[in-house]
C-alpha cells in the first residue's frame, strides 16, 4: 500500500464530501423540509466518491493494489467533519439520532467505496490485458 494513494484519496474525498454537505445544507435551508437537502447531499457524496475513485485509479501504478484506494476512500469519511454528527450523507433519512445516522452513513460510504473501486479496478484490469 502506498501512503500517497491512501492519504491523497482520503483528503480528496473528504474535501468533496464536505462541499457536498455544504451544498446539501444550502438546499435544505431553502426548503420547508430537510429531505431535499439530505437527498441532494447523498447524491453529491456518491458522485464525490465516484470521481475521487476515478481520479485516483488513473494515478495508480501497475504495481499498486486497489485496496489502498479503498482504504483511502474509507479514511475520507473520518476526515470529513460533517460525518461525525450524522450530517454527511443520507443517514438522517433513516434515523433522528446523530450517532445512528453517522453509522448508517459510514456503512453506505464504505460499501460505495468498495463498489466503485471494484468496478474501476476490473475495468483497469481489462484494459491492461488488452494493451
Amino acid at each position: 500500500m502506498r501512503p500517497f494513494v491512501v492519504l491523497g484519496s482520503a483528503v480528496t474525498v473528504a474535501f468533496l464530501g464536505l462541499i457536498a454537505a455544504i451544498v446539501g445544507g444550502v438546499v435544505a435551508s431553502n426548503q420547508i423540509a430537510v429531505t431535499p437537502g439530505v437527498i441532494t447531499r447523498g447524491i453529491l457524496v456518491a458522485v464525490a466518491i465516484g470521481i475521487t475513485g476515478l481520479i485516483w485509479t488513473l494515478r495508480l501504478r501497475p504495481t499498486d493494489r486497489s485496496e489502498s484506494l479503498v482504504a483511502g476512500l474509507s479514511l475520507g469519511w473520518f476526515l470529513d467533519f460533517a460525518n461525525w454528527s450524522g450530517n454527511g450523507g443520507i443517514g438522517q433519512l433513516f434515523s433522528d439520532s446523530g450517532v445512528a445516522a453517522a453509522m448508517i452513513d459510514l456503512i453506505l460510504w464504505v460499501g460505495l467505496a468498495i463498489g466503485v473501486v471494484a468496478l474501476l479496478s476490473s475495468s483497469r484490469d481489462r484494459l491492461a490485458r488488452t494493451s
